[in-house]
């Protein structure tokens, strides 16, 4: 046979009793060495089997259990372990692991040892070697170190550094806008919880008037009482609309009637004219639906508004609406017939109807601003030249003193602060009892506030009576304004206002720079008591022709002012 391995087989003995026997292979023939007879069993030493398997495996596991205490270690020493219990935990089973490292290393030594030099002479194998002194005190050494390590890691960690920032919060701003007409009205203290007032002094109330002569004005003061810039101020007419004052409606809850408030709160009743099949949007706080009116619709003063089912606007409420909430029809506000201005008869008579609402289509109103002495003029007739800033504003003032009792020209008055405005050149008429005289204004311009006037050189006339008797009784009025608006025709009426300036038409109230004169800035109302004033007016215009539909009659209308962050 060819390429046989060899196998050689050896053993010691005790003594040289027994010589080792052996003879020559023949060529090709694999060669043995065969033992000399054993002696007997009481003169031999036992002999040390060590597999060479079973050796590699503790080897492997020592590794792999110093492995695992080094990538702890290496763990630790990242910082990763901060909870005092684990960090302690983690110690304690490097010891634990260290110790158990150094039994199995004494275990392995000691098992290797033979019981005699001879016998490890004899029996191991020339291919290999025992399990050294110097591996075990290495691999002491690495464990020692190990526990070493864990045991004084708080004092070698790395470098560290930490800050921290406790206590951040973050709070919100306020927008309050205040309206002060005869005392103050606080956006914030209004019934809707949504910072809307609706419930503020009314501005205009006049009765009895007569077409053709100053009815009367109101200022009107906006304050910015929050502590955030207003970027946007707005003036807008209301739509048709009312204050609901029903018991709380919760989602899933059938709505099948809006009830209003009647008094005390805002609108008595709705305010306008609300038609079957409109869309009324009711808003509670910072939620709001859409519901569909029925056909009956809601007559003005109205304290319930019918309202169905609808397939794109359901009657069942998805919002809470609690008592307070504010109703508007937004499908007001198109016609004289629907508007938020709205006639009703204080005296019954079968030529004064409210169809298309006369009184509102007729009346003329305007809203000028005074701010800081800078006049702007936000709605209403601004025809035939007016002074740079100037509604065509009636005035009615009186002098403090009239020399002589007669009015001159040239003359310089002393009068109460106009409520109107005055432009150059335009006639100015004292009337006293049954005398009148008539004048012309010189060539100033003459705003609302203003307390004198000077007359133009040209000589006054005397329409009636004679020019005596005129004192601080007397009644300055200025005829052209009246002749004016009288020849508006309804441009600038109520009811034109609710149609063309309702909520998508809205005047942003720009600041004013000077008379005349806007410039936009970021800011129409600054905080922290930011302040705007404004004059508002109306006045029914002089006949131009008979005016008996118009007597008997009351219009109601709202203004709403709005400021936006």
């Amino acid at each position: 046979m060819k390429n046989l391995q060899t196998l050689k087989l050896s053993a010691s003995s005790i003594g040289a009793a027994h010589p080792r026997q052996t003879r020559v292979a023949a060529p090709g023939e694999a060669t043995q060495e065969l033992p000399a007879p054993a002696v007997e069993a009481a003169q031999t030493e036992p002999q040390l089997v060590v597999r060479p398997a079973t050796q590699r495996s503790r080897h492997l596991l020592a590794l792999l259990a110093l492995a695992a205490i080094s990538t702890a270690a290496a763990v630790e020493a990242t910082g990763a372990i901060h909870n005092g219990f684990f960090r302690f935990a983690t110690f304690g089973l490097a010891l634990f692991a260290a110790a158990g490292l150094l039994a199995a290393l004494a275990i392995a030594y000691k098992s290797q040892r033979p019981a005699s030099v001879s016998a490890v002479a004899a029996t191991a194998p020339a291919a290999r070697k025992p399990f050294s002194a110097s591996k075990a005190l290495l691999m002491l050494l690495m464990a020692a170190g190990i526990a070493a390590y864990f045991g004084g890691s708080g004092t070698f960690a790395g470098f560290t550094a930490e800050t921290s920032n406790p206590n951040d919060a973050l709070a919100s701003g306020t927008l309050i806008l205040r309206n002060n007409v005869a005392s103050n009205c606080d956006s914030n203290l209004g019934e809707s919880t949504n910072n809307v007032n609706v419930n503020c002094n009314v501005a205009l109330s006049f009765a009895n008037q007569e077409p053709g002569v100053y009815v009367g004005t109101a200022t009107v003061t906006l304050t910015n009482t929050g502590s955030l810039n207003a970027s946007k101020l707005y003036l807008w007419a209301p739509y048709g609309n009312g204050v609901f004052n029903g018991a709380t409606i919760n989602p899933t809850n059938t709505v099948s009637t809006l009830s209003l408030y009647a008094s005390g709160h805002g609108p008595a009743g709705v305010e306008g004219t609300i038609a079957g099949g409109d869309l009324v949007v009711v808003t509670s706080g910072s939620s709001s639906q859409t519901f569909k009116v029925g056909a009956a619709g809601a007559a003005p003063g109205a304290t319930s508004i019918p309202i169905v089912n609808d397939v794109t606007y359901p009657n069942v409420s998805t919002i809470t609406i609690s008592a307070g909430a504010t109703v508007a029809d937004q499908s007001s506000d198109t016609t004289a017939a629907n508007t938020n201005c709205y006639d009703t008869q204080q005296t019954v008579y079968t030529f004064n109807p409210t169809t298309n609402n006369p009184l509102c289509s007729t009346a003329i109103l305007y809203v000028q601003e005074t701010t800081g002495g800078k006049n702007y003029c936000w709605w209403g007739n601004t025809s035939s030249s007016p002074a740079a800033g100037a509604c065509n504003a009636p005035i009615s003032t009186k002098p403090t003193a009239v020399a002589g009792g007669i009015v001159a020209a040239s003359s310089t008055y002393t009068v109460t602060a106009l409520t109107g405005n005055i432009k150059a050149g335009d006639t100015l008429l004292f009337t006293e009892g049954g005398n009148q005289v008539s004048c012309t204004a010189n060539g100033s311009n003459y705003y609302v506030g203003a307390t004198s006037i000077t007359l133009s050189g040209t000589a006054c006339t005397v329409p009636s009576g004679t020019n005596t008797g005129f004192d601080s009784n007397t009644v300055i009025t200025d005829s052209s304004t009246l002749q004016t608006i009288a020849s508006d025709g309804g441009t600038n009426s109520v009811s034109q206002f609710d149609i063309h300036k309702n909520y998508s038409g809205k005047i942003e109230l720009v600041p004013v720079s000077a008379n005349g004169t806007t410039t936009p800035t970021g800011t129409d109302l600054a905080a922290s008591g930011g302040s705007r004033t404004f004059l508002v007016g109306i006045i029914l215009p002089g006949p131009a022709a008979a005016q008996n539909q118009l007597q008997g009659l009351k219009s109601t209308f709202g203004l709403t002012w709005h400021i936006d962050q």
